[in-house]
């Protein structure tokens, strides 16, 4: 399955601690989010909630741009296996990775 997305968020980080790092500080403030992702999933598993036996694996690339200038790219794999040990035992192993490219300045925390 593929899944192309466009997403726009209006954020705002307040309410700051005094021991709030100086990264956080320049952060802070309203803040608004553009972005276009693909998304391709691949999920053989016996049941969407509680699989059982075999796997689903997905891979995402967001590419998060200010007006037309592209800012960062970002890009998610996972995969998950499941095998049945005995009848109502099932043992899942699942693994989760990403990359960050900062493509104009350093990319902030959020």
């Amino acid at each position: 399955m593929h899944e192309v997305a466009y997403e726009a968020v209006s954020r705002h980080i307040g309410n700051l601690t005094p021991s709030a790092s100086i990264s956080m500080r320049e952060a802070a403030g309203q803040s608004i989010k553009s972005a276009v992702s693909h998304s391709w999933i691949r999920d053989t598993r016996d049941d969407k909630l509680v699989g059982t036996r075999d796997r689903i694996r997905s891979c995402t690339t967001n590419l998060r741009a200010s007006v037309v200038v592209t800012r960062r790219s970002k890009t998610e794999a996972q995969t998950q296996l499941s095998r049945s040990l005995v009848p109502g035992v099932t043992v899942s192993f699942a693994a989760r990775s990403g990359l960050l490219w900062s493509l104009a300045r350093p990319a902030p925390f959020f």
